[in-house]
């Protein structure tokens, strides 16, 4: 089913392409394969746990070629799993426990400028006080996580 957003008359052109992208894609769906929407909603039961980039490039559907459904996903800035990342750790019990996925499949990509972050921060001076953003904290990690 299709999106459904109001911006006003001042609405965003990059926000209503995409919007616009997404109606077609329902339609385009619904016509190819009626009742898709209807029994996608009864629940989900894929087998496979994508952990992956959150790289634009690299959206696991279109590099599968997987149908909605087909894949349960969790994706991050250099498809890295911590074992105090609460965010990571919840995504796989879900989907283990829940969903009933049987198998977890942690992709990397070419040119992944995460995982070069990461490895900088891996090479970089451990004594050297913490990163103090976000994005500083996470490809820091690695380099916490490698000496655990």
């Amino acid at each position: 089913m299709p999106y459904s957003f109001e911006f006003g008359h001042n609405g965003h052109a990059v926000l209503s392409r995409l919007l616009a992208q997404n109606a077609q894609w329902a339609s385009d769906v619904d016509l190819a394969e009626s009742g898709f929407f209807q029994q996608s909603a009864q629940g989900q039961a894929p087998k496979v746990l994508w952990i992956g980039c959150a790289d634009s490039r690299v959206p696991e559907s279109v590099v599968l070629a997987a149908k909605p459904g087909d894949i349960f996903v969790h994706r991050n800035v250099a498809n890295q799993v911590h074992l105090h990342d609460d965010n990571v750790l919840s995504v796989i019990q879900y989907a283990v426990d829940a969903v009933g996925v049987e198998h977890i499949i942690i992709a990397g990509h070419t040119n992944c400028g995460g995982a070069a972050a990461c490895h900088a921060a891996a090479q970089s001076n451990a004594a050297s006080p913490a990163p103090s953003t976000p994005l500083g904290r996470w490809t820091r990690c690695y380099n916490w996580s490698r000496r655990t």
